[in-house]
């Protein structure tokens, strides 16, 4: 019925366990990063905004995996192709609470 195949069940069963070990840990991993407040929005590009308050509305500070520091911004409806930069006129509209 297996067609000629033999399963490995005993391989099987450790590769799942490997698998929900691993998946457990991204999903506590991914649960602390929210508890500091920031957002991880795509994990295949590493994704992460951080919202913060400027001119009285929450905006969010957006940082992708490769850049070297958190260099641009975007409204909350606005997503990733809104992305502005951080610049002197930005930090100096900031809010700080």
């Amino acid at each position: 019925m297996l067609g000629g195949a033999l399963v490995d069940s005993r391989g099987f069963i450790q590769v799942r366990a490997r698998q929900e070990a691993s998946m457990m840990q991204l999903r506590q991993t991914l649960d602390s990063i929210h508890e500091l407040g920031c957002l991880v929005k795509d994990l295949d590009t590493g994704l992460v905004d951080f919202p913060t308050l400027h001119r009285g509305r929450e905006v969010y500070l957006c940082w992708r995996l490769g850049e070297a520091e958190i260099g641009w911004w975007h409204g909350t409806e606005e997503g990733f192709a809104g992305r502005k930069p951080i610049d002197a006129e930005f930090l100096a509209e900031l809010s700080v609470e």
